[in-house]
């Protein structure tokens, strides 16, 4: 029968122990220290970005509004601009009449239904939004209530003017009855374009030379 040199055993222990005990430790950790590790790194995280932790409830189905962007129109007062939502399937399975109401200072004007989107999908529509007084507005595109509130909603500001100037910069001497026909002549042309003026004030200077 043959015996192995006893000093190898003890060389063949002294290095397998510290690493069963790393082992041993890295377990450990993973077990028990898994919320400490998870703390400790979001804390990390803190200090560099803004961190927020929404839980979630329920089925993995959600919708969301991702963008809100204003497509055409003129912000003032009397008009009607055009904005466009665009939505988004989270979920696993297609979500159909998805309902889109945009409002102005939380007042709806204008409603729009998606037949369908599919999952991981993303649907756009155009919500046409009055601005019947000047100032700043809140406009807001929103989806009815579901398991995840937070990103149901979209919103931007708006800016509304009163009326628009416009100056036109010509050189030369004008004469009178001239610069009047100028005058309405521009003043008609940017009624008739695709950005109304309405209540503009024309006002025509001669170039310096």
């Amino acid at each position: 029968m043959t015996f192995m040199n006893p000093w190898l055993l003890l060389g063949a222990f002294g290095i397998g122990l510290p690493i069963l005990a790393h082992l041993l430790n890295r377990y450990q950790v993973k077990r028990t220290d898994r919320s400490a590790w998870l703390r400790g790194a979001f804390e990390d995280l803190g200090l560099s970005a803004a961190v927020c932790i929404v839980p979630v409830t329920g089925g993995p189905e959600n919708l969301a509004i991702t963008s809100l962007e204003l497509v055409s129109g003129v912000l003032r007062k009397g008009t009607v601009a055009r904005y466009r939502a665009s939505v988004r399937n989270c979920g696993a399975g297609v979500v159909a009449n998805v309902r889109v109401n945009g409002l102005v200072n939380n007042i709806t004007v204008d409603t729009k239904t998606i037949g369908a989107i599919a999952a991981g999908a993303s649907e756009s529509v155009s919500l046409f939004v009055p601005f019947q007084n000047p100032g700043a507005v809140r406009i807001t595109a929103r989806l009815d209530d579901d398991a995840l509130p937070v990103d149901n909603s979209r919103r931007a500001v708006a800016v509304i003017r009163d009326r628009v100037s416009v100056l036109c910069v010509g050189g030369g001497r004008v004469a009178p009855a001239r610069r009047s026909d100028s005058s309405l002549r521009l003043r008609s042309a940017l009624r008739k374009a695709a950005c109304p003026v309405g209540r503009g004030e024309v006002m025509r200077v001669r170039k310096r030379k």
